[in-house]
Formats: C-alpha cells, sequence, structure tokens
C-alpha cells in the first residue's frame, strides 16, 4: 500500500510556486532544523550536518522533478514485455487429440520444408468438404497461403483417414508462424512453429549444359545474369517441383531489401494480364521469363509466388 501511494504522489508535479530552489527556502530548512534542536548556538559540527541535510533535500527534490518534468514516472508502469509464442504441434478439442503436425528438423525462412498434417478424426469429418492451410505470423499478423481449397473425397495413401496428409511449405521471414487449418471457411485447428531468419549471402550457383543458374537443382532457379540497380533485367526462371500444365496460372515475384523496408511487387502477372505465364520445360517442372527491376544496391532477397503459394527464395545481389 506505501508503495502504491508513493507512486501515486510522485506523478503529481511538484507544488513549487518557482522553479528549483531559492536561497530562502535553503535558509527555511536550516532555521527549522535550529528551531527542533532549541535555541543554543549550534556547533560547526552541527552546522555542517544541517548545511547536509539541506543539500540531500535539494538533491531529492530536484530527482523528483527531473523525472516527473521527462514523464518517466507512470510511462514505466506501461512497459510490458513482448509476448512468448510458444511453439505448439498438437491440437485438442474437449480433451481428445484432432491434428497433430509434424514439420522437418532445422525450419528456416525462404527454403522449402517437408510438412505432415495427421489428422485424427475419421474422413467421415472432412468428405465432401473443403479444406484450406494457411499460416499467420503471431508477431506482424502477416498471412501466407499454404495449401488453396481442396475438397477432400478420399483418405492418405495408405490409411483409412486423413492421417498423412503431406505438404512442402515455404514462408517468407522468421519468427513464430501459426498454421490454421479450416473447413468449409470455418475454423477447425491449428499449430505454432517457428522458423528461423535465413542469413543474408547470395544464392549458389551450378551450371546446367552450357548453362549457368543461381539457385538449386530440384527447387526453383534462376539464369545468373546481372542486376543493375535502377534498370529492368530479363529473367528466365525454373520451377523443378511444379509440374507445367495448360490450366490458368499466376506469377507473382516479390523482393525484401537486406537494410529494411517493406515488400515490394516487382512483377505480376495479373497485373499484366497475361493468364499463362509459363511453359513446359523438357519435361522437368516449369519455365517463365519475366522483367524485374530492383531499384537500390545490396542484397535483396526474391520471392517467388505460384498461384498465390510462395516458393524457395533466392538471394541476388543489385550492383
Amino acid at each position: 500500500m506505501k508503495e502504491s501511494s508513493l507512486k501515486s504522489q510522485l506523478k503529481e508535479p511538484p507544488s513549487f510556486q518557482q522553479r528549483g530552489f531559492r536561497p530562502e527556502l535553503m535558509q527555511q530548512i536550516k532555521l527549522q532544523a535550529l528551531q527542533d534542536e532549541g535555541s543554543e548556538r549550534p556547533s560547526k559540527k552541527r552546522l555542517a550536518i544541517y548545511n547536509g541535510v539541506a543539500a540531500f533535500a535539494v538533491a531529492l527534490c530536484l530527482f523528483v522533478l527531473s523525472f516527473w518534468s521527462t514523464g518517466w514516472i507512470g510511462e514505466k508502469e506501461k512497459e510490458t514485455a513482448a509476448p512468448v509464442v510458444a511453439e505448439r504441434t498438437i491440437y485438442e478439442r474437449d480433451g481428445k487429440v484432432i491434428l497433430e503436425v509434424y514439420p522437418q528438423p532445422e525450419l528456416v525462412a525462404g527454403q522449402y520444408a517437408g510438412f505432415i498434417f495427421s489428422f485424427k478424426e475419421p474422413l467421415s469429418t472432412f468428405k465432401d468438404k473443403t479444406l484450406t492451410i494457411q499460416a499467420v505470423h503471431a508477431e506482424t499478423g502477416a498471412t501466407e497461403l499454404l495449401s488453396a481449397k481442396v475438397i477432400i473425397g478420399t483418405p492418405s495413401s495408405g490409411y483409412e483417414g486423413l492421417e498423412r496428409y503431406t505438404m512442402g511449405i515455404v514462408l517468407p521471414f522468421g519468427g513464430p508462424w501459426r498454421l490454421e487449418v479450416t473447413l468449409d471457411d470455418s475454423f477447425y485447428a491449428d499449430a505454432v512453429v517457428h522458423f528461423a531468419e535465413p542469413d543474408w549471402k547470395e544464392s549458389g550457383r551450378y551450371k546446367s549444359g552450357s548453362i549457368d543458374w543461381i539457385g538449386e537443382e530440384g527447387g526453383v532457379a534462376i539464369v545468373e545474369v546481372p542486376f543493375p540497380a535502377g534498370h529492368p533485367q530479363k529473367v528466365t526462371w525454373r520451377f523443378w517441383r511444379l509440374p507445367f500444365d495448360n490450366k490458368e496460372s499466376s506469377l507473382e515475384i516479390q523482393a525484401i531489401r537486406q537494410e529494411g523496408g517493406e515488400r515490394l511487387t516487382l512483377f505480376s502477372s495479373k497485373v499484366e494480364g497475361i493468364q499463362q505465364p509459363f511453359s513446359a520445360l523438357n519435361g522437368e517442372g516449369r519455365k517463365a521469363v519475366t522483367a524485374i527491376e530492383l531499384p537500390e544496391r545490396g542484397l535483396w532477397r526474391l520471392l517467388p509466388y505460384v498461384d498465390g503459394k510462395l516458393q524457395e527464395a533466392l538471394v541476388v545481389k543489385a550492383q
């Protein structure tokens, strides 16, 4: 109670009619001390003590005044620690586990990661319903599509239900992500996983035939070209994991600069009015050609989205 009362009093402005301590106020403190000791003349030693007490009172009041004027008192009480989001791979309802998520070890943002979603309820719970999975960044609220709307009709291979629902996931930046599952657009279950921040170093190179590529063979890669800052550059993309089909599709290239800032959209097939930006690539995956411009020098992380879902990221340097 005393501590609470003291905090309350300290929040109020000092009741000095004039700013700071005046010589008259110091003299009053000395005289009051003399009166308390009687009318006899104080010794030099006692007078030194009185002067010390007065000086301490001056310092204490100036200390309180300075902290009140800067708004420190009261503001500290408002400060709260950042919430800690714990990893959670099991979701229960009414004391029963209905979902368990199995991520691969060492999750890193921008890199492909395999996941197994093990649904514990029978297939009848999901049959003929639309299943959607998205990721929500716990700190920023950013959302990423992981699995577009899929109508469930058959069980996982070798199982009676959806005990082994697999997918590959790529997320743009690190931190805690909540993987949210919906059925017919209604919340069903979720899990929380942590992705580490990736290193800011240029993506590796490899050679295929006579062509030099930036990226990873078997994943996402681009033909090696220079990136002059502030100038458009033609870029050929290769997506190994995505077989080509003639259905309408979309491609969007976003980018994040190492020094920070918002994500930029460098290319969008929808904006360009291109219904099918891809073509077949020797029966292995698909390819696309875009023009992108990196506005400033430095390292950039390129984020390619195919049909709204992020693929592996690439780090390139604009000169």
